[in-house]
C-alpha cells in the first residue's frame, strides 16, 4: 500500500496547484524541501520530505554524480495520481531541483564559537522543514557589502542541561561581493548527533535556538531568541 504523500502549504515557498489532463489528476509541487536516499528493495532513488517519500527516477544520473544518499535538495515535481507504476510510493515526474549545503553543528563550551570569524549578522530565522535529522533554515539578511556565505551551529557541551541551546551565526564572503539588497538563503543542519544527545524517552527533542544579530560596542556577539509563528521558543521534534 502506498505511503500517503500529502499536500500542505508551508511557510513562504511550498505551494500546490491541480489540473486534469485528458481526465487525469496531476498536482504540482514546488520549492520542497527533501533528502535524497535509495530504495534498497528496488534500488531506486526515493525523496523523503515532511510530507511522505517518492519514487524520483530522474535522480538516478545525479546519484552518481553531484547527489549521494542523505543529500539534501530543494525540488519541485509533478505528481500523477491516476499514472502509479509503483503500489509502494508515487513517483514523482518533471522533477528539478538544487542541492541545499549542509552544516554539522559542533559542541563547544558554553556554545561559543569555534572560530570567531562568523562576523555577519541575520536578521530573522525560520525554520522551514525538518526531514529526518535535517533542518531546514530560511535566514534573511539586509543588505550590506559582503555576502554571506556559510553558517556556523553550535550547542554547549554539557549533555546535562534540559533544554539546550542552539547559536546560529553568519559568516561573510572573503571576495568583498557586494549585496544588492535584502536576501534570503536556505541553509540546514544535519542535526543527528544532537538529537540523539537530547532526545527523551519518548524520542522527542526540546531546544531552543539563538542567532546573532550583532555585536555590542565590545565587541561581544549580541543574540535574538527565535520565536515561531504562534511565539513559542521552546522547539519540539519528534525523531523517527
Amino acid at each position: 500500500m502506498k505511503k500517503s504523500f500529502l499536500p500542505i502549504v508551508c511557510v513562504l515557498i511550498l505551494s500546490l496547484s491541480s489540473c486534469f489532463n485528458k481526465g487525469e489528476k496531476i498536482e504540482y509541487y514546488t520549492s520542497v524541501p527533501a533528502i535524497v536516499a535509495i530504495d534498497y528493495e528496488t534500488f531506486q532513488p526515493i525523496i523523503k520530505t515532511q510530507f511522505g517519500t517518492c519514487f524520483a527516477p530522474s535522480l538516478q544520473n545525479a546519484l552518481l554524480t553531484d547527489l549521494w544518499e542523505g543529500s539534501a535538495i530543494l525540488t519541485s515535481f509533478n505528481i500523477n495520481y491516476d499514472q502509479q507504476p509503483s503500489a509502494k510510493y508515487y513517483t514523482v515526474s518533471e522533477m528539478v531541483w538544487n542541492k541545499v549545503d549542509v552544516g554539522y553543528p559542533s559542541a563547544t563550551v558554553g556554545g561559543e564559537s569555534q572560530t570567531g570569524d562568523f562576523n555577519a549578522f541575520i536578521e530573522n530565522l525560520i525554520i522551514y522543514s525538518v526531514v529526518e535529522n535535517v533542518v531546514f533554515f530560511v535566514f534573511q539578511h539586509t543588505a550590506n557589502n559582503d555576502k554571506v556565505v556559510t553558517y556556523e551551529a553550535t550547542y554547549n557541551s554539557d549533555g546535562a542541561v534540559q533544554i539546550p541551546v542552539l547559536y546560529l551565526r553568519a559568516k561573510k564572503s572573503s571576495s568583498g561581493s557586494s549585496g544588492t539588497g535584502n536576501y534570503e538563503i536556505l541553509y540546514a543542519f544535519n542535526m543527528r548527533n544532537f538529537f540523539y544527545e537530547y532526545k527523551n524517552s519518548d524520542n522527542i527533542v526540546k531546544f531552543k535556538i539563538m542567532y546573532k544579530i550583532g555585536e555590542d560596542s565590545e565587541g561581544k556577539d549580541q543574540y535574538r531568541e527565535y520565536v515561531d509563528q504562534y511565539y513559542n521558543s521552546v522547539i519540539q521534534v519528534k525523531m523517527e
